[in-house]
């Protein structure tokens, strides 16, 4: 099964290869949380970094495929005041997102909006704990039977200005049809797209023909 995966996401990143497409580098900051963290804590929005590679391909007018294979902060940070007591988790993944966007104007340039799946893979994962400000414990986390293929569904809004773009997207793992309860990972980030230029091509020159060419433009005005 993961191995199934990551031949997946290979093939969704080289997808946009071969096609003739807008891409630049993409970075940003996430706050992330676990919906079902237990014990009784005060779940916060732990900040990560969030860094890949944007493939902008044109569908039309008004809409475009979005593939953005990139590597994405996850986890949670809980507080347990009544011990003193505080844990954090921290997901690495890898993700594929693949998004439908559309320009909110007429011509593209301006707001849009985008939606889709993110498939990714949970590649590391660790816990820390500390009791009085005091670091007592670092474990790594733990899938159990559950898979580390997760699929993220996605909404973000945005503006673009020319090479570059800005956008604030929120996403969130779901498995309907999963046999035992998941932890859902929940990511709200700001994500900032920058687009290689591209270079108009040049129109080849025409050479220039003698006068006493026919087909000069001159000949006939002698």
């Amino acid at each position: 099964m993961n191995r199934s995966l990551l031949a997946w996401l290979a093939l969704l990143s080289a997808t946009p290869i071969m096609a003739q497409t807008h891409m630049g580098p993409r970075i940003g900051l996430g706050l992330a949380s676990i919906t079902a963290i237990g014990g009784g804590g005060s779940g916060q929005l732990k900040p990560g970094p969030l860094a890949g590679w944007s493939f902008d391909m044109s569908l039309g007018k008004r809409t475009a495929l979005l593939v953005e294979p990139m590597y994405i902060a996850k986890g949670s940070l809980a507080n347990y005041p009544t011990i003193d007591k505080t844990e954090r988790i921290d997901l690495h993944v890898v993700e594929v997102p693949l998004l439908l966007k559309l320009w909110m104007s007429k011509e593209p340039g301006g707001m849009f909006l985008d939606a889709g799946l993110a498939p990714g893979y949970l590649f590391k994962g660790t816990v820390k704990t500390w009791q009085n400000g005091n670091e007592v414990g670092s474990r790594s986390y733990e899938t159990g039977t559950t898979s580390k293929l997760r699929i993220s569904g996605a909404f973000g809004i945005g503006f673009q200005k020319r090479w570059f773009a800005v956008e604030f997207r929120a996403q969130s793992t779901f498995n309907p049809f999963a046999t035992v309860a998941q932890p859902q990972f929940f990511v709200i980030g700001t994500h900032l797209t920058f687009y290689i230029p591209h270079k108009p091509k040049e129109k080849a020159e025409e050479p220039e023909l003698p006068e006493d060419d026919p087909e000069s433009p001159d000949y006939f005005q002698k």
